[in-house]
């Protein structure tokens, strides 16, 4: 089998910081001291064995009774994948943080030799896209998006139209984004359907083109915009969940920073008038008042001044936890929290 990373990129893997990896890869950290702990979910409730020194180079996981320095086996252990999709993953971590990096210079690991500088001048090798083998079945997809409170039908819509499967390899989910004009797909994400992190393995498939997002096409003038495919599908479960017509609105998903995957969206459906942006509460910092900096409603904001000055009747809608699958998330628990009390009532009826 072809090794799938080249040398500097397990140079760059070896190198990444971990604290920095997964706080900004969705995952809790709680300082403990000189250490971080990972705050991990599974059906058992909250784990925290996990700890990471603070200078995000050594850690122990001391429920799996594991330990070490390497980036590489943590993720490989974390996020159930194989060592050389882990160095990919990490090293594809490390040229989208090359920019904001506190080092102009990648630090290569002591002792080792230096094989190619990865910089902020310099760029990673692009891979041509390639969507991941299908597998047999979506079993796990639909256990692991139905876990996340998605609405079974709406999986097997999104299916049935092409815009969702499980791979082969991993048993990740994979939606589909949008195609290009000549009708091939540009765009895929990946999501995890097995692992103990809440907020665990997310990415694009290499060489994806995040202007052709993942999107739903619906039938009429209204048009829903999120951050995330599973956001977008959160959505049309809460609106099935209150006997809406889910099938109506378009719904396109950003997938990043740009705003591209909306603009080609809007070019290629002329009937769509009305923009709901649904955006991510992400808080981070604080405002000259002290207060919160929410930085997905200000991104919000912006964009729906945008949109209304290009003529369209723009608003927004602030989910109440941090997306709209953690609402969702909260409305189901809520419902299977009533549920005895609403059968005792049926039962003294």
């Amino acid at each position: 089998m072809a090794r799938i990373y080249e040398d500097y990129e397990y140079f760059a893997a070896l190198d990444v910081n971990l604290i920095d990896y997964l706080r900004d890869n969705g995952y809790q950290l709680r300082k403990e001291g000189k250490e971080y702990a990972v705050i991990l979910h599974d059906g058992a409730g909250e784990h925290d064995s996990l700890k990471v020194h603070q200078s995000g180079k050594r850690w122990t996981w001391y429920s799996a009774g594991e330990a070490g320095k390497s980036p590489i086996l943590l993720i490989h252990l974390l996020e159930g994948i194989d060592k050389p999709h882990a160095i990919k993953k990490l090293a594809d971590y490390a040229k989208g943080y090359s920019s904001i990096c506190r080092s102009s210079e990648h630090r290569m690991p002591t002792g080792l030799k230096k094989v190619e500088a990865v910089n902020n001048h310099e760029k990673m090798p692009e891979k041509a896209f390639a969507l991941p083998e299908k597998a047999a079945n979506n079993r796990r997809v639909f256990g692991y998006l139905m876990s996340r409170g998605i609405d079974k039908d709406i999986i097997g819509y999104c299916i049935e139209k092409g815009l969702l499967y499980e791979d082969k390899s991993f048993h990740n989910a994979v939606f589909v984004g949008q195609k290009d004009d000549q009708g091939k797909v540009q765009h895929a994400a990946l999501r995890g359907t097995y692992t103990l992190a809440q907020n665990a393995f997310k990415r694009d498939v290499d060489g994806s083109d995040k202007e052709y997002s993942f999107a739903m096409e619906g039938q009429g003038p209204h048009l829903f915009v999120f951050e995330s495919a599973i956001d977008a599908i959160s959505k049309a479960t809460l609106e099935k969940m209150g006997a809406e017509d889910w099938k109506s609105p378009h719904r396109v998903t950003l997938g990043g920073m740009s705003d591209k995957p909306l603009e080609l969206y809007l070019n290629r459906h002329p009937e769509i008038k009305k923009i709901t942006f649904i955006l991510d509460n992400d808080l981070q910092g604080t405002d000259g008042l002290g207060q919160p900096r929410n930085h997905g409603q200000i991104r919000a904001d912006k964009l729906k001044e945008k949109y209304q000055n290009l003529g369209y009747e723009t608003n927004k809608i602030v989910p109440k936890m941090k997306d709209v699958n953690e609402d969702l998330m909260e409305i189901m628990a809520k419902m299977q929290r009533n549920q005895p009390r609403r059968q005792e009532v049926g039962l003294t009826r």
